[in-house]
């Protein structure tokens, strides 16, 4: 108890030196008042530094636990460390995971980009000590997973732990993560443009160009510090590979849609293998990472025999297999081996993943893709030795090509493996791979990645950042302009550059002389026009006006509408009648969506709230009346409810019977599917009285029934 009170009493003294400190600052700052972009660049900085510390001491454990678990004599690795070392990392892993921060599970981008669209950017500090340690543990001791998964979810915690001290607002805190994630990318891949792309692309889901600056500063400070410490090398050290003919042109393009079959296969296997293990249940949550670990060694062991596998020290399969993708990159593999490899690796990527290891997608992926490219490499070299060029030079944009499928981050992957490479004269090839396997896997996987797939499967739809869950429960109606300021057809463009300065719009409705919708006329038509030679007082904005513009409708949903804004790249959508497109309502502005997401975001767990609610409401009055009632249970220590998934629980349940509630350490949780019942969690559903000893059979059966309340 001592122990405990000791605890709470330095923690809440370090709140309070937090705070006291935070108020100087900001009195400071209040004082001397120093320009906006001043204060960005100041912030960039220390998140840089910060991250760039945090990725070479990362780098510094891995290396550490290697050498611990993994080394042996003369660089022999036995085969006892070789079967047990990932197991005993498995361990380390689920405790950590387990008891301390659960976010450090798995690859870490999914969690960065859920906290940036759902959370406020916010992220528990705790989380990045427990990342820099899981991850160590588990790629030290030999666990197929990359660093980047890492690292960015390390950042992130930097800058927005860095934001909540200050307590900036929402669209701030968004630039501190961004920052945080770049440097960390920048620092652990010495690349700071892809950094800054990959940021931007894949964790807030669009470019916004008034936050590139502090993040490009950002990028470079991660990557300075890294350089201190590692030196300015390339990732890859790879031969000057060129376009041998351009008849491989056709070929590339091959090799891009064969990449994006093989992401399609790894993003699958990811989450295939991460169900299977989630199934098991008389193991105990924590030691499951373990029996991967153990699969893994074996795994390794299994193929050591096999001619041209053969391996003296680290597996191949083991880690983030740099030195293997080098080797291929330099033609040292044959075809059937870089198959091997291939499958090899998805499995022992599925393995450590889906047990609930902690690390990377990235690496593992480049992996996969440098095999892919290798073997498809050598197979054209048989057939068209002439007009081919070497297989390393497929191996390279294999790599490039498999990412972009997998993450969908186009831009990223064409930067990102430039930056590893050093090597730009086989760039053209590259990038007709990597837009050809993107276009084929979005479609495969219906537009989603093995980022935000594991955001779907929680029931959360991410696209360019916002949450399409919340949007779509909202209206246009809801958010759109009522009172809008409309412009005659007849107006000049003398006039109209008034009308710009005077309302500060992008974009303006046009109306004829009945009222009706005529057009758009927008301030970007305006600047493009030819101002030389016209009489601004004669020409009438008829000569830029957009006659037939993209509209929505008032009971179209806010969803509906940011696919056009946002796909379009457009400003602002006119609010017309479905029977008349030219009855104009209303308009819905950019910042319109983004202030109505900004507010639902933040209230999207008590939304849900509502909608249990409402859907009881609704199942009482219909079919259950006086004769339902509450199931209100705790679960024990040594309950057989205890680790299992509401989901499979939900799935044995009578009809007219529902899970309303879960109460964990006095703090309200909507029970989804993938919800994992724990210890003391205070659980409530909806039944009648006819189902409940039903209920009560298939929950406990029969036993454990002390803790069961009931509830007219």
């Amino acid at each position: 108890m001592g122990n405990n009170n000791g605890n709470g009493n330095g923690h809440n003294r370090l709140t309070r030196i937090l705070l006291v400190y935070r108020h100087r600052f900001l009195r400071w700052l209040s004082s001397h008042a120093p320009p906006l972009s001043v204060i960005l660049l100041l912030t960039a900085l220390a998140i840089g530094l910060a991250t760039g510390v945090g990725a070479v001491i990362f780098r510094f454990l891995i290396y550490s636990v290697e050498q611990v678990m993994l080394d042996g004599e003369a660089g022999v690795v036995p085969a006892v460390r070789i079967l047990l070392a990932p197991a005993l990392g498995g361990i380390l892993v689920g405790i950590i995971t387990y008891y301390f921060a659960r976010e450090a599970k798995g690859h870490g981008v999914p969690e960065v980009m859920q906290a940036v669209a759902m959370q406020g950017s916010r992220i528990r500090p705790r989380v990045a000590l427990a990342k820099i340690l899981a991850s160590s543990f588990c790629i030290g001791s030999g666990g197929s997973v990359g660093r980047e998964g890492p690292i960015v979810q390390i950042g992130a915690t930097i800058g927005s732990a860095l934001g909540q001290f200050l307590g900036v607002a929402e669209e701030r805190m968004r630039n501190f993560v961004a920052c945080g994630v770049a440097a960390g990318i920048a620092a652990t891949f010495n690349a700071p443009i892809a950094a800054v792309f990959f940021a931007q692309e894949i964790i807030l889901g669009e470019f916004a160009f008034f936050s590139f600056g502090s993040v490009i500063f950002a990028a470079v400070t991660g990557s300075v510090v890294s350089r201190v410490v590692y030196g300015d090398f390339p990732a890859f050290s790879v031969p000057p590979y060129q376009v041998a003919s351009h008849w491989e042109y056709p070929l590339y393009v091959v090799l891009g849609i064969l990449s994006a079959f093989v992401a399609v296969f790894y993003t699958k296997a990811v989450y295939l293998s991460e169900d299977l293990f989630e199934s098991i249940r008389k193991i105990p949550e924590w030691l499951i990472p373990a029996i991967g670990g153990l699969l893994l060694g074996a795994l390794a062991l299994s193929y050591s025999y096999i001619p041209g596998l053969e391996y003296h020290g680290m597996p191949q399969v083991f880690g983030v297999g740099y030195d293997v993708i080098e080797a291929t990159l330099h033609n040292r593999y044959f075809a059937l081996a870089a198959v091997l490899l291939l499958v090899l690796k998805l499995a022992a990527t599925s393995i450590t993943l889906g047990s609930g290891g902690s690390g990377g997608v990235f690496a593992p992926g480049l992996f996969i893709g440098a095999m892919t490219g290798c073997a498809y490499g050598l197979l054209v070299n048989s057939l068209f030795p002439e007009i081919t060029a070497p297989a390393g030079a497929y191996a390279l944009v294999g790599m490039a090509a498999v990412f972009a499928g997998s993450s969908g981050a186009v831009i990223t992957a064409i930067m990102m493996l430039f930056e590893l490479t050093g090597d730009y004269q086989i760039i053209l090839p590259l990038m007709l791979s990597v837009v050809v396997s993107n276009l084929a896997s979005r479609y495969l996987l219906n537009g989603e990645t093995i980022y935000t797939l594991k955001l779907a499967r929680r029931g959360i739809s991410l696209a360019h950042g916002r949450i399409l869950s919340v949007l779509e429960r909202i209206k246009v109606h809801q958010a759109m302009r009522h009172r809008i300021h409309c412009l005659p057809e007849n107006l000049s463009l003398l006039d109209f550059k008034e009308e710009l300065k005077r309302h500060q719009h992008r974009a303006f409705p046009v109306i004829d002389s009945e009222g009706k919708l005529f057009g758009l006329v927008t301030a970007y038509d305006f600047n493009q026009l030819n101002l030389s030679g016209l009489d601004l007082e004669k020409e009438t904005i008829k000569k830029i006006v957009i006659k037939d513009p993209l509209v929505t409708y008032p009971d179209a949903t806010l969803a509906e509408a940011w696919r056009i804004i946002s796909v379009r790249s457009i400003h602002a959508l006119p609010v017309v009648r479905r029977d008349d497109r030219h009855a104009l309502l209303g308009m819905l502005h950019q910042n319109d969506i983004r202030r109505v997401y900004s507010i639902a975001s933040q209230h999207k767990a008590w939304q849900e709230v509502t909608e249990q609610q409402e859907k009881l409401s609704v199942t009482i009055e219909d079919d259950i009346s006086e004769e339902s009632v509450f199931v209100e249970f705790r679960v024990a220590k040594n309950s057989v409810l205890k680790g299992r998934l509401i989901r499979d629980l939900a799935t044995g349940l009578p009809e007219q019977s529902i899970f309303t509630s879960l109460r964990r350490s006095g703090r309200l949780v909507i029970p989804h599917g993938d919800t994992r019942i724990q210890e003391g969690d205070l659980i409530e559903l909806l039944t009648t009285n006819e189902k409940l000893p039903e209920i009560l059979s298939k929950l406990f059966g029969g036993g454990e029934l002390k803790e069961v309340g009931v509830k007219s």
